[in-house]
């Protein structure tokens, strides 16, 4: 048998196999650990998009809170304003 450049003209069989076996060994470990980063990222992906949902409903629920507070401050003042001082001072419009 001829020997290809660069190449020893034998192998043996067993180191061969044991290279194969190592190189199918890592390429599956690699692809696993592939997968399982994607999912860890895409599960943090979606964390990310149930916290921001939750911020966003519980900034609308505060927004909703204080204009509900101004409407009553203002029909309360509006109230006052309408059946004037009770006491004549100008601390009960306040």
């Amino acid at each position: 048998m001829g020997s290809i450049v660069g190449m020893p003209a034998t192998k043996s069989i067993f180191k061969v196999n044991l290279y194969s076996w190592f190189a199918t060994i890592c390429a599956v470990s690699i692809a696993f650990s592939g997968f399982f980063i994607y999912q860890k990222i895409q599960e943090y992906h979606g964390r990310i998009r149930i916290f921001e949902g939750n911020n966003q409903q519980y900034r609308e629920d505060i927004l909703a809170m204080q204009v509900e507070s101004v409407m009553k401050y203002l029909s309360w003042r509006s109230s006052v304003l309408k059946d004037g001082p009770v006491s004549g001072s100008q601390k009960n419009l306040v």
